[in-house]
């Protein structure tokens, strides 16, 4: 009974096992380095904003659906931010999450009412987002205002010695597992992901559940992108370039089941804080090129989905 309960708890918390493992290493390769607050602080920082995407990326895979233009709804409205900054924070949050709204909404109506492959569908308002970000300014970066004020306290600012993009990832990632486990909605996007059609004769309404999955991711999405502009003081039209596959990957490494129906949001938040541990760990070591990041990341992610296939078999 001992070695059953054992191995439940080791697959149950393999991610942060994993997590661990990889700061121990870490510690040890840098002497301590990696381990001081400023160090922690600021890898915080960098992937908050990945992991307030990951949030929303992670339902809709729990949910059997793909969405890989998130990274293109942010680069659209870090640039929006970035036009409307001189007008004030509400202005900003107003103007890029209305934008991220749409955005979503056309994402939510492509999958759930005209029934097209998300991975389809997704794949080609990526490449329309990221169009659409470029001709903002004619591909060049924008300058934002404000840098100092409310606007530029979203992505710099710190609260209690905590960056707050930090706090609202936190933030963001309490309310998602409270909506995952403590809900009728929650419990609604496992049993699409598991089975959609049981789903539709249980009365489940799977398209509108559908499109909402698709507005929140947007809008996180949009938000993530908001403060980026923020934290960078300008607008960058390649915002979140690799954000489709990091989110996905993050989720797929936190636990969820790449064909849908098991995962955790507490999974996405580790798989998250690995990516951001592996990518310090090659920044930290100073002579090894930035280029291995995408290997290992690549490597961790088929190592995942061979796992998971290799459960699923037995």
């Amino acid at each position: 009974m001992k070695s059953i309960k054992a191995k439940q708890i080791i697959s149950e918390y393999s991610s942060w096992l994993a997590l661990l493992a990889l700061i121990l290493v870490s510690a040890g390769m840098n002497r301590g380095d990696f381990l001081s607050f400023t160090n922690i602080s600021n890898l915080l920082r960098q992937i908050s904003m990945l992991g307030i995407s990951a949030i929303g990326v992670n339902f809709i895979v729990i949910a059997g659906c793909k969405d890989l233009s998130v990274g293109g709804m942010a680069a659209v409205c870090s640039m929006i931010a970035a036009h409307l900054s001189g007008f004030g924070l509400p202005v900003v949050l107003f103007g890029g999450l209305l934008a991220a709204f749409a955005m979503g909404c056309l994402n939510g109506v492509l999958v759930a009412k005209l029934k097209i492959m998300p991975f389809i569908a997704t794949l080609g308002t990526m490449i329309a987002y990221k169009g659409i970000a470029l001709l903002l300014n004619d591909s060049k970066s924008l300058a934002a205002q404000d840098g100092d004020g409310p606007f530029g306290f979203l992505g710099k600012g710190i609260v209690l010695g905590i960056p707050f993009p930090v706090i609202v990832f936190a933030l963001i990632a309490v309310c998602g597992i409270l909506v995952s486990k403590h809900t009728r909605y929650g419990r609604a996007v496992y049993a699409i992901g598991g089975n959609e059609e049981s789903a539709v004769m249980m009365g489940i309404p799977v398209e509108r559940i559908k499109m909402i999955l698709y507005i929140v991711s947007g809008l996180l999405s949009g938000l993530g992108g908001i403060m980026i502009a923020s934290r960078l003081n300008a607008g960058i039209p390649t915002t979140g370039d690799s954000w489709d596959m990091y989110t996905i990957a993050a989720v797929v490494m936190g636990g969820t089941m790449i064909r849908g129906g098991e995962g955790k949001i507490s999974g996405a938040v580790a798989g998250v804080l690995i990516w951001g541990v592996i990518q310090n760990m090659i920044n930290m070591m100073g002579d090894v090129s930035s280029y291995w990041q995408q290997i290992i990341m690549g490597l961790i992610l088929l190592a995942a989905v061979i796992i998971q296939n290799t459960v699923e078999s037995k």
